[in-house]
């Protein structure tokens, strides 16, 4: 029973380091806008967000980094977000679209907490 007790905190203290969000990568969308994209944990879930650097940081969503991504398109003042899943066929298949609006997130200092797109 002695020898049980430092797996069971071995493992506590792995699960609990394994759930902190480490930022992966920044990747330059142009204009002046950056996704950020973090793991969020051993089991495969990542976070992103959308930045300027300056005046807004937009959290954007959860996503199971093994089949499912986001894809940004920036025209203009429009930045549309796309939310995709790669099917069992390997065809690319969109879950959830979004437009926003620049002049919008950098007026009223975009700061979400809450997810643009839900994780299922």
């Amino acid at each position: 029973m002695i020898l049980k007790l430092p797996y069971c905190g071995l493992i506590l203290v792995s699960l609990l380091t394994g759930c902190i969000e480490r930022h992966r990568f920044t990747s330059d969308l142009g204009n002046h806008l950056y996704a950020e994209m973090f793991d969020y944990n051993p089991a495969g879930t990542g976070t992103e967000y959308l930045t300027d650097s300056t005046n807004f940081r937009v959290y954007v969503g959860q996503f199971d980094s093994d089949h499912e991504n986001f894809a940004f398109k920036i025209t203009g003042d429009t930045i549309r977000i796309t939310k995709l899943t790669t099917a069992y066929s390997g065809d690319k298949q969109v879950i959830g679209e979004l437009e926003l609006s620049r002049k919008y997130l950098t007026k009223n200092k975009g700061d979400s907490v809450e997810p643009l797109f839900e994780f299922k």
